[in-house]
């Protein structure tokens, strides 16, 4: 996976020492994943508020997610998956990624929030 940051943080950037994940203000609640908190990326002189987010404390179901961060495809130049492109999860709560393989509708784009 390479994701490439608004205003080209690059995957130099983004692995070098000088890259900054701190968390950002804000928090969002999963009724089966549990509490989220955000993440702000910092490298290179470019700042991305609330590009990621994490489960600290994820729920029974979910324990897999503890201690991974989740990066919103939206808020980066670019993101692969595989060598593939990947294009953001229509809307702006969801933070799922799509490929071209992907058939059907996506849930997040308007009119689909009550599915």
């Amino acid at each position: 996976m390479r994701c490439v940051c608004r205003r080209r943080i690059t995957r130099r950037h983004t692995t070098s020492r000088a890259a900054r994940i701190d968390p950002a203000p804000g928090t969002s609640l999963c009724v089966w994943k549990g509490a989220a908190r955000f993440w702000t990326l910092s490298a290179g002189g470019v700042v991305a508020k609330r590009c990621a987010w994490s489960y600290p404390k994820p729920t029974h179901e979910f324990e897999a997610l503890r201690d991974h961060l989740a990066i919103y495809a939206h808020a980066m130049d670019e993101c692969r998956v595989g060598g593939e492109i990947v294009v953001p999860q229509p809307g702006d709560f969801y933070g799922g990624w799509t490929t071209p393989n992907l058939r059907g509708t996506v849930k997040g784009g308007s009119g689909t929030q009550g599915w």
